[in-house]
């Protein structure tokens, strides 16, 4: 989701599954992206301990020694 930070969720949601909607319509299939209220009562239905398993699943530093070391390079 950092990839648009500044975004609503609805948005990065929208964001990931433009392409799906491509593909779909050649097979009459259609991707309606769900409101804001959808959103929130699906993750409220899964509740927190599954949002924090995915979270530890998928997060990972993004940084490595040589992109500090570019930084303060660069600088």
């Amino acid at each position: 989701m950092s990839l648009w930070s500044k975004d609503s969720r609805r948005d990065v949601l929208k964001n990931l599954i433009d392409g799906l909607n491509e593909v779909w319509l050649k097979t009459g299939k259609y991707w309606k992206t769900p409101w804001k209220a959808a959103i929130t009562k699906a993750r409220q239905r899964l509740g927190p301990l599954v949002m924090r398993q995915l979270f530890h699943q998928l997060v990972r530093p993004m940084a490595t020694t040589e992109t500090v070391l570019e930084h303060f390079l660069i600088d």
